[in-house]
């Protein structure tokens, strides 16, 4: 290179105050500078402007070049303003020592989970997924989560939400001491409030956690049918009245979908011994299905407890003015009773339009391998897609004995019938009526001159002798 350089160098004109080096620097700082689109085409041009104009474009050129594109094209200075947020250390802008993240709670690699989502055609593509990776290790550095799962994302009509799961973050006080209307919602970690759900418009957004929910919120939410707008202020206007924002609709829909559709495989948990408990405990011996038995919705069981018609997980006790507390428990029990935990998926109602309420497809490898690893006999590399027919969106992706769900939808219930009712017909308008007319008579009206008036001779109408019929 010091060659070339030389010789270029060496290269001067006539007047001897150039040289080939210099001057080639200098069009390609000019080139850099108007980054034209067409540089190999304006080559010639560039070069004829610089040689005769004698200005110096490489002293200008010496300045931040990431600046010069951000200036440039605003969209991508938005976007690396965002992006610089993620990969900077913590506490800048604060008078906190800034600090890189310490140890903080569990996050899935999402970068694993999205190959066996994507057998499934669920994808956000590669920059988007190290994006939330890196938000969701922020999140639960923040948030001091326990654990940490992306669960999945909600289309709107103006903005999309994507939403994670924690569990583990610590109360900021019981439900309804801040406000008054959630007074009857189940403490935060309990019931429906068992998790705490984040909220963001896109990976490079602020999470927002979403607010505890009441019983009224579910039963009203069981009611409607809103599409999601991406405004968590917004008002929910539908017919029933829902009582809350679109955050406490957005919550109760997560809610409601969660405990449905969480499911383990069968045997790996069984019912505590305990009289009259519904709490589950981990099966001391446990082999995970092969891929021919993970196809079978016989193989896997639900997880969670259902949610009351009362949209509690527990029954409310009774009211103090009811003598026997007993009977009164008893009956509510009856009327609104539990349903049978771990039951198998073959036993869940297929909505209407569905043979089944679940589909079972394998993807890749399906051989089974023997193995030598404790408790476990066969082994595959394919991926099972588990997908709900009563929650459309809702899938589950199975591999090397492990399973995570996600879903990508609308928020919305199977249902074939349209929750507004269709419009009526267009009234038609009343025809024009017609221009009135003289009411006809035996006789017609016979037209008399005005001159004709009171002289002699003129015919008066009414004496004007009837024709024969």
């Amino acid at each position: 290179m010091s060659e070339i350089k030389n010789f270029l160098a060496g290269q001067k004109g006539q007047q001897g105050d150039q040289n080939l080096y210099d001057h080639v620097s200098n069009v390609l700082a000019k080139m850099l500078l108007e980054n034209p689109d067409n540089a190999y085409d304006v080559l010639e041009e560039f070069s004829h402007d610089v040689k005769f104009s004698g200005q110096n474009y490489k002293k200008d050129i010496n300045f931040d070049h990431k600046q010069r594109t951000r200036e440039t094209y605003p969209e991508i200075k938005e976007w690396a303003d965002k992006a610089s947020v993620n990969l900077e250390k913590l506490n800048v802008g604060t008078e906190e020592e800034p600090q890189e993240p310490g140890q903080c709670g569990y996050v899935p690699n999402l970068v694993e989970e999205m190959k066996r989502f994507e057998w499934a055609g669920i994808y956000f593509g590669e920059e988007e997924t190290l994006t939330l990776q890196r938000s969701l290790t922020k999140l639960a550095h923040n948030s001091k989560a326990k654990t940490l799962r992306l669960w999945g994302k909600i289309l709107g009509s103006e903005k999309d939400y994507y939403i994670v799961e924690a569990d583990g973050v610590e109360p900021s006080g019981e439900a309804g001491e801040e406000d008054p209307a959630l007074a009857d919602a189940e403490p935060r970690g309990t019931g429906v409030n068992k998790f705490t759900y984040f909220v963001a418009n896109d990976s490079l957004g602020n999470w927002v956690e979403l607010p505890l929910i009441t019983p009224k919120h579910i039963l009203m939410a069981r009611k409607i049918k809103h599409i999601f707008t991406g405004n968590l202020e917004a008002n929910i206007i539908t017919n029933p009245f829902f009582f809350g924002k679109e955050k406490h609709y957005l919550k109760a829909q997560i809610v409601r979908m969660s405990y449905t559709t969480g499911i383990v495989p069968r045997g790996l948990y069984k019912m505590t011994e305990e009289e009259d408990s519904r709490d589950v405990e981990y099966e001391e011996v446990f082999n995970f299905p092969t891929l021919d038995k993970q196809l079978s919705a016989d193989s896997w069981v639900h997880i969670n407890t259902n949610i009351l018609k009362e949209g509690k997980i527990a029954h409310s006790e009774a009211p103090e003015e009811v003598e026997d507390k007993d009977l009164w428990l008893a009956q509510r029990k009856k009327q609104d009773p539990f349903e049978n935990r771990l039951k198998p998926l073959s036993q869940d109602q297929a909505p209407e339009g569905y043979r089944r309420a679940w589909s079972f497809k394998a993807y890749g490898d399906t051989i089974n391998y023997d193995t030598i690893a404790k408790n476990i006999t066969k082994t595959n590399y394919g991926v099972v897609v588990i997908k709900s027919h009563v929650w459309p969106g809702l899938t589950i992706a199975v591999f090397e004995n492990t399973h995570q769900s996600i879903y990508v939808g609308y928020g919305f219930k199977a249902s074939v019938k349209p929750y507004y009712p269709t419009f009526t017909k267009n009234v038609r308008e009343d025809p024009v009526d017609p221009d009135e007319q003289p009411e006809p008579t035996g006789n017609p009206p016979v037209e008399v001159p005005e001159n004709a008036e009171g002289e002699e001779g003129a015919v008066n109408a009414e004496e004007q002798p009837a024709e024969d019929s």
